[in-house]
Protein backbone atom coordinates (compact mmCIF):
# COMPACT_ATOMS: atom_id res chain seq x y z
CA UNK A 1 0.00 0.00 0.00
CA UNK A 2 2.81 2.61 0.77
CA UNK A 3 4.23 2.04 -2.45
CA UNK A 4 1.18 2.85 -4.57
CA UNK A 5 0.01 6.29 -4.77
CA UNK A 6 -3.30 6.65 -7.18
CA UNK A 7 -3.42 9.42 -9.60
CA UNK A 8 -6.22 10.92 -7.95
CA UNK A 9 -3.89 11.42 -4.79
CA UNK A 10 -1.17 13.15 -6.06
CA UNK A 11 -2.90 16.36 -5.90
CA UNK A 12 -3.51 16.13 -2.65
CA UNK A 13 0.00 14.86 -2.21
CA UNK A 14 1.44 17.99 -3.12
CA UNK A 15 -0.71 20.02 -1.30
CA UNK A 16 -0.44 18.37 1.84
CA UNK A 17 3.86 18.74 1.19
CA UNK A 18 3.12 22.51 -0.06
CA UNK A 19 1.67 23.79 3.04
CA UNK A 20 3.95 22.06 4.97
CA UNK A 21 6.91 23.69 3.15
CA UNK A 22 4.92 26.99 3.73
CA UNK A 23 4.02 26.54 7.29
CA UNK A 24 6.13 24.33 8.68
CA UNK A 25 6.76 24.87 12.45
CA UNK A 26 9.46 22.40 14.54
CA UNK A 27 7.97 20.86 17.63
CA UNK A 28 10.65 23.01 19.28
CA UNK A 29 9.30 26.22 17.72
CA UNK A 30 5.50 25.50 18.84
CA UNK A 31 6.99 24.77 22.37
CA UNK A 32 9.53 28.20 22.56
CA UNK A 33 6.11 30.09 20.95
CA UNK A 34 3.99 29.19 23.97
CA UNK A 35 6.53 30.66 26.75
CA UNK A 36 7.32 27.37 28.37
CA UNK A 37 9.63 28.45 31.78
CA UNK A 38 11.44 25.16 31.85
CA UNK A 39 12.32 23.25 28.63
CA UNK A 40 14.64 20.07 28.83
CA UNK A 41 15.38 19.27 24.67
CA UNK A 42 17.51 16.55 26.61
CA UNK A 43 19.49 16.08 24.13
CA UNK A 44 23.00 16.05 26.10
CA UNK A 45 25.76 13.69 24.91
CA UNK A 46 25.96 9.98 26.65
CA UNK A 47 28.47 10.33 30.07
CA UNK A 48 27.28 14.51 30.39
CA UNK A 49 27.08 14.64 34.47
CA UNK A 50 23.83 17.48 34.08
CA UNK A 51 21.02 18.60 31.64
CA UNK A 52 20.41 22.16 30.76
CA UNK A 53 17.00 23.65 30.10
CA UNK A 54 16.93 25.83 26.76
CA UNK A 55 15.04 28.20 28.03
CA UNK A 56 16.73 30.13 31.65
CA UNK A 57 19.82 27.47 31.54
CA UNK A 58 18.27 25.24 35.10
CA UNK A 59 20.84 22.81 35.43
CA UNK A 60 19.45 19.69 36.55
CA UNK A 61 21.74 16.60 37.30
CA UNK A 62 22.06 13.29 36.17
CA UNK A 63 21.57 10.89 39.33
CA UNK A 64 22.09 7.09 39.04
CA UNK A 65 23.15 5.76 35.51
CA UNK A 66 20.80 6.68 32.96
CA UNK A 67 21.83 6.81 29.38
CA UNK A 68 21.89 10.03 27.57
CA UNK A 69 22.28 10.46 23.91
CA UNK A 70 19.89 7.76 23.39
CA UNK A 71 17.59 7.28 20.53
CA UNK A 72 14.61 9.71 20.89
CA UNK A 73 11.04 10.08 19.01
CA UNK A 74 12.50 11.42 16.14
CA UNK A 75 12.50 8.55 13.96
CA UNK A 76 8.79 8.42 14.31
CA UNK A 77 8.31 12.21 14.60
CA UNK A 78 10.76 14.07 12.11
CA UNK A 79 9.33 17.48 13.42
CA UNK A 80 11.31 17.19 16.79
CA UNK A 81 14.34 17.38 14.86
CA UNK A 82 16.09 14.22 12.81
CA UNK A 83 19.42 15.25 13.39
CA UNK A 84 20.39 16.15 16.74
CA UNK A 85 17.75 14.64 18.69
CA UNK A 86 18.56 12.52 21.57
CA UNK A 87 16.32 11.31 24.79
CA UNK A 88 16.98 10.07 28.22
CA UNK A 89 16.90 6.08 29.44
CA UNK A 90 15.84 5.27 32.47
CA UNK A 91 16.78 1.06 33.87
CA UNK A 92 14.41 1.90 36.84
CA UNK A 93 16.62 1.28 39.38
CA UNK A 94 18.14 4.44 41.21
CA UNK A 95 18.39 6.84 37.77
CA UNK A 96 17.23 10.58 37.94
CA UNK A 97 17.39 14.27 36.51
CA UNK A 98 17.05 16.35 39.67
CA UNK A 99 17.74 20.35 40.15
CA UNK A 100 18.31 21.55 43.07
CA UNK A 101 18.62 25.00 44.93
CA UNK A 102 18.37 28.21 42.49
CA UNK A 103 17.80 25.55 39.53
CA UNK A 104 14.56 24.78 41.16
CA UNK A 105 11.04 25.81 39.18
CA UNK A 106 9.08 28.37 40.46
CA UNK A 107 5.57 27.57 39.41
CA UNK A 108 1.81 26.32 40.85
CA UNK A 109 0.60 30.08 42.05
CA UNK A 110 -2.10 29.60 39.33
CA UNK A 111 -2.09 28.02 36.16
CA UNK A 112 -0.08 25.50 34.83
CA UNK A 113 1.15 22.79 32.26
CA UNK A 114 3.72 19.88 32.47
CA UNK A 115 4.69 18.51 28.91
CA UNK A 116 7.22 15.73 27.92
CA UNK A 117 7.64 12.80 25.49
CA UNK A 118 8.33 9.29 26.70
CA UNK A 119 8.19 5.80 25.88
CA UNK A 120 7.62 2.41 28.65
CA UNK A 121 7.84 -0.57 29.75
CA UNK A 122 5.09 -2.54 29.93
CA UNK A 123 6.69 -5.10 32.09
CA UNK A 124 8.55 -2.70 34.41
CA UNK A 125 4.76 -1.22 36.03
CA UNK A 126 4.17 -3.93 38.64
CA UNK A 127 4.78 -0.98 40.33
CA UNK A 128 4.03 3.10 40.10
CA UNK A 129 6.61 4.23 37.56
CA UNK A 130 6.98 8.27 37.67
CA UNK A 131 8.00 10.10 34.96
CA UNK A 132 8.02 13.41 36.33
CA UNK A 133 7.67 15.17 40.03
CA UNK A 134 7.60 18.57 40.90
CA UNK A 135 8.16 18.99 45.07
CA UNK A 136 8.63 21.27 47.87
CA UNK A 137 10.40 20.12 51.08
CA UNK A 138 9.71 16.41 50.18
CA UNK A 139 5.68 17.39 49.61
CA UNK A 140 4.34 16.80 46.29
CA UNK A 141 2.70 19.79 44.08
CA UNK A 142 2.87 17.66 40.19
CA UNK A 143 3.36 14.09 39.48
CA UNK A 144 2.85 12.07 35.91
CA UNK A 145 3.12 8.76 36.51
CA UNK A 146 2.28 5.53 35.09
CA UNK A 147 0.16 2.71 38.19
CA UNK A 148 -0.48 -1.00 38.10
CA UNK A 149 -4.61 -1.18 38.07
CA UNK A 150 -5.44 -4.88 39.78
CA UNK A 151 -2.10 -5.86 38.81
CA UNK A 152 -2.51 -6.29 35.53
CA UNK A 153 -3.47 -3.29 33.81
CA UNK A 154 -2.06 0.19 33.44
CA UNK A 155 -3.07 3.40 33.90
CA UNK A 156 -1.08 7.02 33.57
CA UNK A 157 -1.93 9.48 36.61
CA UNK A 158 -2.13 12.98 36.94
CA UNK A 159 -2.20 14.25 40.41
CA UNK A 160 -2.21 18.05 41.37
CA UNK A 161 -2.25 18.32 45.23
CA UNK A 162 -2.47 21.79 47.45
CA UNK A 163 -0.67 22.22 49.48
CA UNK A 164 2.26 20.36 48.14
CA UNK A 165 2.75 17.10 50.87
CA UNK A 166 2.26 13.37 50.88
CA UNK A 167 -1.75 12.58 50.93
CA UNK A 168 -4.47 14.38 49.33
CA UNK A 169 -5.21 16.12 45.84
CA UNK A 170 -7.04 15.06 42.87
CA UNK A 171 -6.18 12.94 40.42
CA UNK A 172 -6.83 12.48 36.55
CA UNK A 173 -6.65 9.10 35.41
CA UNK A 174 -6.08 7.22 31.76
CA UNK A 175 -6.14 3.64 31.41
CA UNK A 176 -3.80 1.85 29.08
CA UNK A 177 -4.00 -0.74 26.53
CA UNK A 178 -2.85 -4.23 27.50
CA UNK A 179 0.74 -5.65 27.26
CA UNK A 180 1.78 -7.03 23.77
CA UNK A 181 0.02 -3.38 22.22
CA UNK A 182 1.53 -1.30 19.90
CA UNK A 183 0.93 1.21 22.35
CA UNK A 184 3.97 0.58 24.25
CA UNK A 185 6.32 0.33 21.11
CA UNK A 186 7.26 3.99 20.41
CA UNK A 187 6.57 7.09 22.02
CA UNK A 188 3.95 9.79 23.51
CA UNK A 189 3.09 12.72 24.50
CA UNK A 190 1.72 13.53 27.49
CA UNK A 191 0.53 17.16 28.93
CA UNK A 192 -0.91 17.62 32.22
CA UNK A 193 -2.52 21.02 32.86
CA UNK A 194 -4.52 22.53 35.53
CA UNK A 195 -6.71 25.74 34.76
CA UNK A 196 -7.57 28.46 37.15
CA UNK A 197 -10.06 30.23 34.90
CA UNK A 198 -11.83 27.37 33.93
CA UNK A 199 -11.46 25.60 37.71
CA UNK A 200 -10.28 22.63 35.52
CA UNK A 201 -7.44 19.84 35.52
CA UNK A 202 -6.66 18.15 32.24
CA UNK A 203 -4.76 15.00 30.77
CA UNK A 204 -3.92 14.94 27.43
CA UNK A 205 -2.37 11.55 25.44
CA UNK A 206 -0.81 12.36 21.86
CA UNK A 207 -2.76 15.65 21.47
CA UNK A 208 -6.36 14.15 22.90
CA UNK A 209 -7.76 15.38 26.24
CA UNK A 210 -7.87 11.79 28.24
CA UNK A 211 -9.34 13.16 31.37
CA UNK A 212 -10.42 15.55 33.56
CA UNK A 213 -11.28 15.89 37.08
CA UNK A 214 -11.60 19.87 39.80
CA UNK A 215 -8.29 20.76 41.52
CA UNK A 216 -8.33 22.61 44.58
CA UNK A 217 -5.97 25.43 45.34
CA UNK A 218 -2.51 26.46 44.50
CA UNK A 219 0.39 25.26 45.90
CA UNK A 220 1.91 28.73 45.49
CA UNK A 221 4.77 30.15 43.31
CA UNK A 222 7.35 28.37 45.77
CA UNK A 223 10.34 26.95 43.38
CA UNK A 224 9.60 23.53 43.21
CA UNK A 225 12.32 20.64 42.99
CA UNK A 226 11.98 18.70 39.45
CA UNK A 227 13.04 15.31 39.26
CA UNK A 228 12.53 13.57 35.79
CA UNK A 229 12.51 9.72 36.33
CA UNK A 230 11.52 9.24 39.94
CA UNK A 231 9.24 9.98 42.70
CA UNK A 232 11.00 12.33 45.48
CA UNK A 233 14.50 13.41 45.91
CA UNK A 234 17.33 11.25 47.69
CA UNK A 235 15.20 7.76 47.10
CA UNK A 236 14.80 5.03 44.78
CA UNK A 237 11.18 5.10 44.37
CA UNK A 238 9.00 4.63 41.56
CA UNK A 239 11.86 4.96 39.88
CA UNK A 240 11.36 4.90 35.66
CA UNK A 241 11.93 2.32 33.35
CA UNK A 242 11.95 3.46 29.82
CA UNK A 243 13.10 6.49 27.69
CA UNK A 244 11.94 10.73 28.61
CA UNK A 245 12.33 13.50 26.09
CA UNK A 246 11.30 17.45 25.51
CA UNK A 247 10.42 17.88 28.91
CA UNK A 248 9.16 21.48 29.49
CA UNK A 249 6.72 23.84 31.91
CA UNK A 250 4.62 26.26 31.53
CA UNK A 251 3.30 29.54 34.16
CA UNK A 252 -0.07 28.71 32.37
CA UNK A 253 -2.50 26.48 30.91
CA UNK A 254 -1.70 25.33 27.25
CA UNK A 255 -5.26 25.35 25.74
CA UNK A 256 -6.59 22.18 24.08
CA UNK A 257 -5.74 23.67 20.72
CA UNK A 258 -2.07 24.49 21.47
CA UNK A 259 -1.70 21.11 22.68
CA UNK A 260 -3.07 19.72 19.28
CA UNK A 261 -0.52 22.26 17.78
CA UNK A 262 2.70 20.47 19.74
CA UNK A 263 1.47 17.35 19.18
CA UNK A 264 0.90 18.09 15.32
CA UNK A 265 4.34 20.01 15.15
CA UNK A 266 6.34 16.59 16.04
CA UNK A 267 4.67 15.27 12.17
CA UNK A 268 6.18 18.25 10.13
CA UNK A 269 9.06 17.32 8.53
CA UNK A 270 12.25 19.34 8.37
CA UNK A 271 12.75 21.61 5.02
CA UNK A 272 15.66 18.36 3.53
CA UNK A 273 12.93 16.40 3.92
CA UNK A 274 10.10 18.38 2.51
CA UNK A 275 12.18 18.52 -0.41
CA UNK A 276 12.96 14.82 -0.84
CA UNK A 277 9.04 14.37 -0.63
CA UNK A 278 8.34 17.12 -3.51
CA UNK A 279 10.97 15.46 -5.90
CA UNK A 280 9.70 11.79 -4.75
CA UNK A 281 6.42 12.99 -5.86
CA UNK A 282 6.83 14.61 -8.59
CA UNK A 283 9.18 11.26 -10.09
CA UNK A 284 5.95 8.78 -9.16
CA UNK A 285 4.24 11.58 -11.27
CA UNK A 286 6.39 11.35 -14.55
CA UNK A 287 6.11 7.48 -14.19
CA UNK A 288 2.17 7.48 -13.75
CA UNK A 289 2.05 9.75 -16.81
CA UNK A 290 4.88 7.52 -18.79
CA UNK A 291 2.62 4.54 -17.94
CA UNK A 292 -0.47 5.67 -19.21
Amino acid sequence: MRNRIATWALPCLFTLIATASASAVTYEQAVLADNPIAYWQLNEAAGSTSVVDTVAGRVATVIGNPVLGSPGPSSDFPGIGSTGNTAVAFDGSGDALETSGVNNVPYGAGDYSVELWFQASFASTSINRDLFSATNAGGHGTLLEIQPVSGTGRRLRFLHRAPTGSSGGQDVFFTLPGNGDPFWDTFHHLVGVKDDITGGMVLYLDGIAVGANTPSGNFGATAMTIDIGRLVPGSNLRDFLGTIDEVAIYTQALSASQVAAHFAAAFVPEPASISLLLIGGAALLRRRRATV
